[in-house]
């Protein structure tokens, strides 16, 4: 009988392994690689044939930038999913995004919704359809088991189209402290690298699991090092979700909206280390949260909701579970204290005018505000304004402390930025998020609706970096903004 076992158990085996290229001849048609042929200087802020012929020739794509995506319908329309971060960099006009399918045919594509917060982005054919070489995948609707197997199909490095890497599942719900996609991550083994960002984490049967998303690194010294065995893509249950309301919200989500920021210290040398609680910092003029939480700050918050709040990203969590409105309930306390009390707000909801609350609060704070002109918003500092306020520091440098998540390098600077450049009373604001030497994480600056979403996305870093042009010069000045007055801490701040 044990013998029967064993020769049931390998032929059952045998036709597992013998389904998984099966599987995979399927998803291969399915899955894109996305480039930007044109690319803007910064951000925007806000993816029939065989196996065999994925091979036929090398794909080309020298000097773009891009990733991955794969093909979903939805109301009987084809759309492709990505990550927000492969196409945020799409100047938005006609052939600024490609969809390159199997066959190397080219699709021209435009966006039809993205959210720079979960790092996701989906795209419709720009005047076309996709051809019949190309097939459609589903979401996964149930959980994944650790120890499932997975594989993800991509373009890694975007040199080698239709790369599959298989692994298990590591991990579920895993956060990430990067700008984008925080939360609400799959962790497996199937090895990913740049390029395969925006492909498909696919199970056994060929459904998307994931939509891989980040890849972990290490700091030792002044090197990082990539993790291979942690590979994190956003969990199919929650991608599917935003897809549906973010094409029923004609391409944005509709988020709640409370006014409300809450800060945490952690090390800066070691940004995983909590130095404070998370505690509430301030609301924003005129914002559901004024009048019921502004004579509270300082005070810990404990719990939103049925959450239990021990960092900023639970908070975040907790406040995206909340529609416009929502009554929330937010329990807090004095610092040093069992004393408790709820306090409940009703949500509104955050619309291009009380983003734009929310990047003149921060820039109140650090002695600036922001008024729209022609052509642009100016960032200016009256008389009357300090250099910096409170727990803000204002600077004008050519290099700044490494953010948590931000590459070892020192970020370079435009020429014109000395150590001891005083900074303009005034200046047209080009660009706000952190600096880095391409761009990519720094959000363009079109209007202060623009500039609160790129100070709401890169607030939980820890610092925001403002560019702008000062009368008269061609090379903008940076501002860096700090949240944390001690050197040795970076302050997180969530503004929801």
């Amino acid at each position: 009988m044990r013998t029967l076992f064993i020769f049931l158990g390998s032929l059952l085996a045998c036709f597992a392994q013998d389904s998984v290229p099966d599987m995979l001849e399927n998803v291969l048609p399915a899955v894109v690689t996305v480039v930007i042929p044109k690319e803007a200087q910064y951000s925007q802020g806000a993816g029939l044939a065989g196996a065999d012929q994925a091979y036929a020739k090398m794909l080309d794509v020298t000097g773009m930038s891009g990733g991955s995506g794969f093909l979903i319908e939805r109301g009987g329309k084809p759309y492709v999913v990505t990550n927000a971060h492969v196409v945020r960099g799409a100047t938005g006009t006609a052939g600024s995004i490609e969809a390159i399918s199997i066959d190397q045919t080219h699709y021209p594509m435009k966006l039809a919704a993205l959210d720079s917060l979960y790092d996701l982005a989906v795209l419709e054919f720009d005047g076309g359809s996709p051809g019949p070489e190309m097939k459609m995948l589903r979401f996964r609707a149930e959980e994944v088991r650790v120890g499932e197997s997975v594989y993800a199909v991509g373009n890694p490095l975007l040199e080698f189209p239709y790369s599959v890497s298989s692994g298990i599942v590591g991990g579920k719900n895993r956060r990430h402290p990067d700008l984008t996609g925080k939360f609400g991550f799959i962790q497996s083994s199937a090895t990913t690298t740049w390029g395969n960002s925006g492909g498909p984490l696919v199970d056994s049967k060929g459904r998307v699991a994931g939509v891989v998303t980040k890849i972990q690194f290490h700091p030792m010294g002044n090197q990082l090092y990539q993790q291979t065995q942690i590979n994190l893509a956003l969990d199919s249950r929650i991608a599917l979700k935003l897809v549906e309301r973010m094409l029923a919200g004609g391409g944005r989500l509709r988020r709640a909206y409370l006014g409300l920021e809450i800060t945490e210290d952690v090390t800066d040398s070691e940004p995983h280390r909590q130095a404070s609680p998370p505690a509430i910092a301030g609301t924003v003029a005129g914002s559901p949260a004024r009048k019921a939480l502004e004579s509270k700050k300082g005070y810990r918050v404990l719990r939103i909701g049925k959450i239990d709040v021990a960092s900023a990203a639970d908070a975040l969590e907790a406040f995206e579970a909340v529609q416009p409105g929502d009554t929330v309930a937010i329990e807090i306390g004095p610092q040093k204290s069992d004393q408790v009390e709820i306090v409940k707000v009703v949500a509104g909801e955050l619309t291009d005018a009380n983003a734009a609350a929310i990047g003149q609060y921060v820039l109140a704070k650090a002695g600036r505000i922001a008024a729209e002109r022609e052509g642009g918003i100016v960032l200016r500092r009256s008389s009357g304004m300090p250099e910096s306020n409170a727990s803000v520091v204002v600077r004008s440098l050519p290099t700044r402390r490494k953010a948590a998540g931000a590459a070892t390098a020192p970020a370079k600077m435009p020429s014109n930025v000395g150590a001891t450049s005083r900074v303009p009373p005034e200046g047209r604001i080009v660009a706000a998020g952190l600096y880095d030497d391409d761009g990519t994480r720094m959000y363009r600056v079109r209007n202060t609706r623009d500039l609160g979403v790129a100070v709401k996305i890169t607030a939980m870093s820890g610092l925001v970096d403002v560019l702008h042009l000062p009368e008269g010069e061609s090379d903008p000045l940076r501002l860096a903004v700090s949240f944390s007055d001690k050197p040795d801490l970076l302050r997180r701040t969530l503004l929801y």
